[in-house]
Parts: structure tokens; sequence; C-alpha cells
């Protein structure tokens, strides 16, 4: 940050297209909420896998998936503000973690939901300790550390996703074809 007669000024890096303080063209701005949408989109396949671990019924399901969109919003709501402590004052969208995926299922076939649901409030306290000592973590994890581990979640839930994309169950090989278009 530069000052310029006491007034603090935001000094753009020369490898950002847009500074903080920038608004982008009206085209460019949709675009990026388009993305937005679709990256908080996957996430939601991480409550519907959950609940279809647990035989939930399709009631359930769509109520689960309902209240995981709320806590989303409110979340994203929530970092996207700056008040004292809370919010980067940046859109963060916050979403269901797939590197959480796999604890989650392990969590839900051993304890259940009530496992489930006490795991993520003691790994969000934990989040929110954490979150000021980031910064100076970073050393240990460059972008192709992190780059790497990103990949190999992705990579880890493929069978699970592409099981549920095509509409087949464990029982059978047979895919859904209205299932197929719905995920499409």
């Amino acid at each position: 940050m530069a000052t310029s007669q006491g007034v603090a000024l935001r000094v753009k890096p020369a490898n950002l297209t847009y500074g903080v303080d920038e608004k982008p063209p009206v085209t460019t701005s949709v675009l990026l909420a388009v993305q937005h949408v679709c990256m908080m989109a996957i996430g939601l396949v991480i409550p519907v896998a959950l609940m279809r671990v647990i035989d939930a019924p399709n009631s359930l399901i769509v109520q689960f998936l309902s209240l995981s969109m709320i806590a989303a919003g409110i979340g994203t709501i929530l970092q996207s503000v700056r008040w004292g402590p809370v919010g980067s004052g940046y859109l963060s969208p916050e979403t269901p973690d797939p590197t959480f995926l796999s604890v989650a299922l392990l969590a839900v076939q051993t304890g259940g939901m009530s496992l489930l649901f006490g795991m993520t409030i003691i790994t969000g306290i934990f989040e929110c300790l954490l979150a000021p000592l980031l910064y100076r973590l970073r050393a240990w994890f460059p972008t192709e550390v992190t780059g790497v581990v990103v990949v190999m979640v992705g990579v880890s839930i493929i069978p699970l996703t592409l099981r549920d994309f095509v509409g087949m169950s464990e029982a059978s090989a047979q895919f859904d074809r209205v299932t197929l278009w719905i995920g499409i």
C-alpha cells in the first residue's frame, strides 16, 4: 500500500487484470457470475452422496440439500462482508468441500448423521481458529503442492459421481436415461 498525504492507496499488482476497487465490464461480470454458480453447484453433489450412503428417502435428501444451500448462502454472505473479524470482504463462495467427502462418508457410515454434524461443528471451530494463521502457511504449501492435492481429490470422487451422473446403482449395472439427461 502506498500513501499519499496520509491516505492509503491500493496499488494493483501487475499480474492482475482488475484491482479490488475496479468494476469489470458487464459481460465479464455475468460470465464470472455464471462461473461462480457452476463452481458452487459442484458442491451440491456432496450432500446428496452423503444422504444416499444412509439410504435416506428422496424427501429427506431434498430437505438436506436445501439446508446445505441455505448454509452455503449464509456462509458466502458472511465471507463477503467485512464486519470486525468476520469476513474477508471478497466474494468467496462457501460450498460443501470435496476434500471433506471421504471423511464425511466414513462418519456417516460409522456414527450416522449426528457424528457428521458434530464433526462438522468441530472442524468449523478449528477453521475459524486457524484462519488468521493461514497466510503464514503459504510457504509450506506452494501452488504445486496444493494443485496436486486438488487433482487427487477430484480423481478420488470420480467413481462416486460418475455412478450418480448416469443413474447407476450398486445392485444394477444399468443406467437410467432420465438421470443421465438431467446430469448432462
